[in-house]
């Protein structure tokens, strides 16, 4: 019953906050609107596991340093849900320990500790899609990164990444009480619009970009997460190489 009345107020605020600052959308700031791509809010993890079913998929990061041990424990690595879902996957990741430590407690030796830089094109060619979650938001320069994917994917192979939202629902808690919730190692923010700046039209096709919410892939959500998708915690965008 408490959590009910305090996702009423959180409700009640949000639509006061809304009509509270609707003149800031006007004239001048008009200008910076841009339209909004979905409406329709996910669960990050099982969206992305329905959509690598039986693929062959290439996962980068795998290991979600340092939380690989206790990720696994409760059954929340991504790696191992893939798996069990796709066709076929190979995992790399810069963090040696955490591979280490995901290869002695699962047995899966279809792993490395890699980057990008050292994966060759033909590596990739065997692969339908390559995951990428949580990772370019820890990059000094994103577009280095995807360049460099880019370089190395085949035309029509597909990227799937995801990355926190810039103002979700912390973000904007965290604000209001003049603070800011983010992870000391990220480097950037991302929007759905900064999000699709990053693959230019001319190499990249954007085929999906939706708001998604942690938490395990059972999850579902009340009224008011359904009603503000912008405050989703990430963004999801697959986009594949032209």
């Amino acid at each position: 019953m408490i959590r009910f009345y305090r996702w009423f107020l959180t409700a009640a605020g949000l639509w006061l906050l809304k009509y509270g600052l609707a003149n800031r959308l006007k004239g001048d700031g008009a200008r910076w609107l841009q339209p909004y791509p979905a409406k329709e809010l996910v669960n990050r993890e099982k969206w992305i596991l329905e959509y690598c079913i039986a693929k062959s998929v290439f996962h980068i990061g795998f290991a979600d340093a340092p939380y690989t041990q206790e990720k696994l424990s409760k059954g929340l690595l991504l790696h191992t849900e893939l798996i069990k879902v796709a066709k076929n996957v190979t995992g790399i990741d810069v963090e040696e320990e955490a591979v280490k430590l995901y290869r002695n407690l699962s047995g899966d030796e279809n792993v490395k500790t890699a980057t990008l830089e050292t994966i060759t094109a033909a590596e990739l060619k065997n692969f339908q899609i390559i995951v990428a979650g949580e990772i370019v938001e820890h990059l000094s320069n994103p577009s280095e990164f995807l360049n460099l994917l880019h370089q190395k994917m085949y035309v029509g192979q597909e990227l799937l990444i995801s990355v926190p939202n810039y103002i979700s629902y912390d973000s904007l808690a965290a604000v209001l009480n003049h603070t800011e919730s983010v992870h000391p190692d990220h480097e950037w923010y991302f929007s759905p619009y900064t999000l699709s700046k990053k693959f230019d039209a001319s190499q990249w096709n954007i085929k999906t970009l939706l708001p998604a919410m942690y938490g395990r892939k059972d999850e579902t959500y009340n009224f008011v997460k359904r009603s503000f998708p912008g405050l989703s915690d990430c963004l999801i965008a697959v986009v594949q190489k032209l």
